[in-house]
């Protein structure tokens, strides 16, 4: 919802194929609380908290089998603690290993950015 052009309240969008795309809620124009971000067949791919829009809490990544893959704790946006990649190596192909290395070097790189 808007209001003064101010976007207020629960907020959901969708992606091209009509499958929800993010969920979560706007204060002041600003991005609060849990956002909730799912791919395109629907099933959830990361758990976002914020606050005042920067990153605040928990952040959760989910693998494509839908388990939880990586989590990490911001605070105003910047990493503050450790990172935990979560893997159960006996479920997983290489393929999928390959995958999950280049997306923490992917976080990585944007976290020494950012910092």
């Amino acid at each position: 919802m808007e209001i003064d052009n101010k976007l207020e309240g629960a907020y959901k969008s969708y992606h091209k194929n009509g499958q929800l795309e993010q969920d979560g809620n706007y204060k002041n124009d600003k991005k609060e609380g849990l956002w909730k971000i799912y791919k395109n067949n629907g099933q959830l791919e990361q758990e976002v908290n914020w606050k005042e829009d920067k990153q605040n809490g928990i952040t959760k990544f989910y693998n494509t089998n839908g388990q939880l893959e990586l989590e990490e704790n911001l605070k105003e946006g910047k990493r503050d603690g450790v990172l935990k990649w979560i893997m159960k190596m006996v479920n997983y192909q290489w393929k999928e290993v390959i995958r999950m290395i280049k997306k923490m070097e992917y976080l990585n790189t944007i976290m020494k950015m950012v910092n």
